[in-house]
C-alpha cells in the first residue's frame, strides 16, 4: 500500500489503543514502521512512498537452548490457527509460544520451540510456509555493510542556503546551534519548497551526502564517540533512542529474541551525554553479535552492568 494510506490507518488505530501517556501520534508514525521493519513484517520504501508486506516465514533464533523459530512477515487468523493445530499435532515435541509485544500496535511474537529443527520444518510444511533454520540474526549481521563500505568520497561543496540543523554529539539529536568541536559535522538541510530533508557529512570544506541513520554513526565514529552500551551478563545491547541503528542492524538485533526493544531512561551524564538519555534495549543478544555490531559501526562497546538495588547502570 501507499505510505500515506498506511499512516492514515495508523491514525485511526492509534486512538483505539491504550497507549502510554507519553506516546503521541507523530512519534508512533516514526516508531511503528521501524519496529515492523526490524521484526521482518514489512519493508518501507520512502523514495517511492510504498509499504511492502513480507511473505510469512519461520526463521531461527540464536538460542542456546532448544531450537526456536519465530514467525515473520504476513499473517492472518487462518494461518495462526493452522500453526497452532500443527504444533498441537506434533505432541510434546513442540510448543507454540505467543507473547504480546510492548506496543499494542505491533503484532504479537509467535514462536515455535521444539526438540529439534526437523519438527519445526515439518510444522512449516503443514501450514505451507517457508522455514529458515539458520538464525536470521547471524545472517543479517554478516551481510550488513560496515561504515567503511558505506562511505562515499568527499568533495568540495558550497553550503546550501536552506534551513539547517546540526547533529549534536552531546545531546545525540539535531539542534539549531552549531558545535565548535573539530571532526566531522552532520548537517540536516530542509528543502524550503517540498520540505524534504537531505543530510551532508562535512569535514572542513568537503562533504558527502549520507543516509540519516548512517550519517549519525559516521559523525560519531569520526569524532571518536561511543554510544552503544553492552550489558554482557544479561545479553542486552543499549542503543540511544535518538540514534537508531541502520535497518539491517536493527533487524539482526530484534531477531535475536523476536521482541521489539524495550525502553529505559538512564543518566547519560555518567557516560558524557545529557542527564536524561532514553535508550532502546535489545534483549537476548549473543556477545559475538554485539561485538560485530560494534566493530562494523566503529563503536567500541561501553561495558556496563545493572546495579540491582538501585536499577542504575554503571
Amino acid at each position: 500500500m501507499g505510505l500515506e494510506e498506511f499512516r492514515d490507518i495508523l491514525s485511526v488505530l492509534f486512538p483505539l489503543q491504550q497507549m502510554n501517556s507519553s506516546s503521541n501520534l507523530n512519534y508512533e508514525r516514526f516508531k511503528i514502521p521501524r519496529i515492523l521493519d526490524s521484526l521482518g513484517h514489512c519493508e518501507f520504501d520512502y523514495k517511492h512512498r510504498k509499504v511492502y508486506v513480507c511473505p510469512p516465514l519461520l526463521v531461527g533464533l540464536p538460542t542456546y537452548g532448544l531450537p526456536r523459530a519465530i514467525l515473520t512477515g504476513a499473517r492472518s487468523p487462518k494461518l495462526l490457527d493452522e500453526l497452532r493445530k500443527a504444533t498441537i499435532n506434533a505432541g510434546k515435541q513442540a510448543r507454540l509460544i505467543s507473547q504480546q509485544q510492548k506496543d499494542p500496535l505491533v503484532p504479537q511474537a509467535v514462536i515455535i520451540e521444539s526438540s529439534n529443527v526437523q519438527i519445526i520444518a515439518e510444522i512449516a510444511v503443514r501450514v505451507n510456509i517457508a522455514y529458515e533454520p539458520d538464525p536470521a540474526a547471524w545472517r543479517l549481521i554478516n551481510y550488513a555493510a560496515g561504515i567503511q563500505e558505506i562511505k562515499t568520497p568527499f568533495e568540495e561543496k558550497k553550503e546550501l542556503n536552506w534551513p539547517q540543523r546540526i547533529f549534536s554529539s552531546e545531546l545525540l539529536r539535531f539542534v539549531c546551534r552549531q558545535e565548535s568541536k573539530a571532526g566531522a559535522k552532520l548537517v540536516e538541510y530542509t528543502n524550503p519548497v517540498n520540505r524534504q530533508r537531505v543530510h551532508w557529512l562535512w569535514e572542513g570544506s568537503i562533504a558527502t551526502k549520507v543516509d540519516r541513520d548512517w550519517g549519525r554513526y559516521m559523525s560519531l565514529a569520526s569524532n571518536g564517540i561511543s554510544v552503544l552500551m553492552h550489558e554482557k551478563q544479561r545479553n542486552r545491547l543499549y542503543v540511544p533512542e535518538y540514534v537508531p541503528l541502520p535497518t539491517y542492524y536493527a533487524r539482526a538485533l530484534t531477531l535475536c529474541s523476536g521482541l521489539e526493544p524495550s525502553s529505559k531512561v538512564i543518566n547519560g551524564q555518567k557516560f558524557g551525554f545529557s542527564k536524561r538519555l532514553p535508550m532502546l534495549v535489545y534483549s537476548e543478544v549473543p556477545s559475538q553479535i554485539a561485538d560485530v555490531v560494534g566493530q562494523k559501526l566503529s563503536q567500541p562497546l561501553i561495558q556496563i552492568k545493572l546495579v540491582n538495588k538501585t536499577g542504575e547502570l554503571e
